[in-house]
């Protein structure tokens, strides 16, 4: 597994759009209102976050990990492929 900067991922934003769209309503931080995706964009283009990541297993992109400027540690994982244990591998990596 590994951790790759959404500014260097070419079709990061694809998938940081598909996310949002999986992501039940009352989990959504960053947006009050589902964005359109030119608003998608330029939330990406704004550099929202102090670090911002898609996580990668063997060539899957399996969801997206962030740390916002708060000192405060967030990710969501697409609903497939099941879980195991990506989540807690992504956070460990956060840490290195």
């Amino acid at each position: 597994m590994r951790l790759i900067s959404v500014y260097e991922y070419k079709q990061a934003e694809i998938y940081l759009y598909a996310l949002l769209k999986e992501r039940p309503e009352y989990a959504s931080i960053s947006h009050r209102v589902f964005p359109t995706w030119e608003e998608h964009l330029a939330f990406i283009d704004g550099h929202p976050y102090a670090a911002w990541y898609l996580i990668d297993f063997l060539g899957t992109i399996l969801g997206a990990a962030y740390l916002p400027h708060a000192r405060e540690v967030g990710w969501f994982l697409f609903v497939e492929p099941p879980r195991r244990g990506f989540g807690s591998r992504a956070l460990a990596l956060l840490r290195e």
